[in-house]
């Protein structure tokens, strides 16, 4: 059985610094750029080639801090952005229940969305919001306007590949007489028609986008019921916490990987349905394979904002909030960590940066050995 390659505790760099020049010799020109660029991002996190942040503190010492890359990829970059926008957020809740909707994709349909991701991630977002507006402006359920947070999630707790998006959602509807809510408290809309009125849209929407894609899913593959989860998640806020962990992160946090070997990688993760404790290993390339698969195309974005909560709709949701005497938007940013001196423990006050290149993606193409 093979050592561990550093007494440090294990990283995702680390990782990367033991099984990327075996998984670009392997695969080579194959990999996509994105997956280039995160990999030499991670790889270079908080190291020389990075440069170096500089602290002066009140006792006279000098200290020099290094660069984080900064990728939404990496495990050990964007806590302090998440709770920034985790805070944004919370603050422009409205005083309403809210809803967790969450459109997956069935199984038959992810070889498709992970060959051709930005296609189709646009596709799912566009018409997963445009099936639920058209559900909740329908008269029979709630007939009028709403407004949804969109967050773009594509892994399971152990990594395998599972593309959905979560929409939070407050429990009612803008209309011409005001604030509607729905009959039911716990049923925003009903989620069986809503699931097939979604699979429709989708069906529609990639045969005009591209038709040979289209012509690669079988027919039989279409008639399979798509699932789409409705639940009352009450103010909101708990949910808010759960989605934010997905706004600068890509599937796995850095204290969740246990061991790294010359073959392997070992990390822990959590049961959904048990809640049992669980540990997988794999070999290196194998986790990196698993890794990659959720590093989404330079640009897109992750979370999208619909209806009177779109930044288009500031006037409308402006209203809203004097029609449900919401009162002003109150908002208090997390403060970000300080930076101590190690002489005498004090907060340093910021010096100067000097930064090197950032992350710069690889070549387009590298030759296999």
């Amino acid at each position: 059985m093979s050592a561990l390659i550093s007494t440090a505790p294990p990283s995702l760099a680390a990782v990367f610094a033991q099984h990327w020049p075996a998984y670009l010799a392997a695969h080579g020109t194959r990999i996509p750029p994105q997956h280039r660029h995160a990999a030499r991002a991670i790889m270079q996190c908080r190291t020389p080639e990075l440069g170096s942040v500089f602290y002066r503190c009140d006792c006279g010492k000098v200290e020099a801090r290094p660069v984080s890359c900064g990728h939404r990829a990496c495990n050990g970059c964007g806590q302090h952005k998440s709770m920034e926008w985790e805070a944004r957020q919370k603050a422009r809740l409205l005083p309403v229940p809210y809803h967790m909707v969450t459109f997956t994709i069935p199984a038959e349909f992810r070889a498709l969305f992970r060959a051709n991701q930005e296609l189709c991630y646009d596709l799912l977002f566009r018409e997963s919001a445009a099936a639920l507006s058209t559900f909740a402006a329908d008269p029979q359920h709630l007939g009028g306007d709403i407004g949804m947070t969109g967050v773009l999630q594509t892994w399971t707790r152990d990594l395998r590949y599972h593309p959905h998006i979560h929409y939070l959602v407050p429990g009612g509807a803008l209309t011409d007489k005001g604030w509607i809510r729905p009959k039911d408290p716990d049923i925003l809309v009903p989620a069986k028609p809503l699931a097939v009125h979604m699979r429709n849209r989708m069906r529609a929407a990639l045969k005009e986008a591209d038709f040979k894609l289209y012509l690669s899913i079988p027919s039989k593959a279409w008639k399979k019921p798509w699932n789409c989860d409705l639940r009352n998640v009450g103010s909101g806020a708990k949910a808010m916490e759960y989605v934010a962990r997905y706004v600068q992160k890509t599937a796995l946090d850095a204290a969740r990987i246990i061991a790294i070997s010359e073959q392997s990688v070992s990390y822990k993760w959590t049961h959904r349905e048990s809640g049992e404790a669980r540990t997988t290993s794999v070999k290196g390339m194998e986790f990196l394979r698993l890794f990659l698969q959720h590093v989404l195309p330079r640009g897109f974005r992750r979370v999208r904002h619909y209806g009177y909560l779109s930044a288009a709709a500031k006037e409308r949701y402006e209203r809203l909030r004097s029609l449900l005497k919401a009162g002003a938007i109150v908002l208090i940013l997390p403060e970000k960590t300080a930076v101590c001196c190690s002489a005498c423990g004090c907060a340093m006050t910021f010096l100067h940066a000097l930064r090197h290149h950032r992350a710069r993606p690889p070549p387009a193409a590298e030759p296999t050995p």
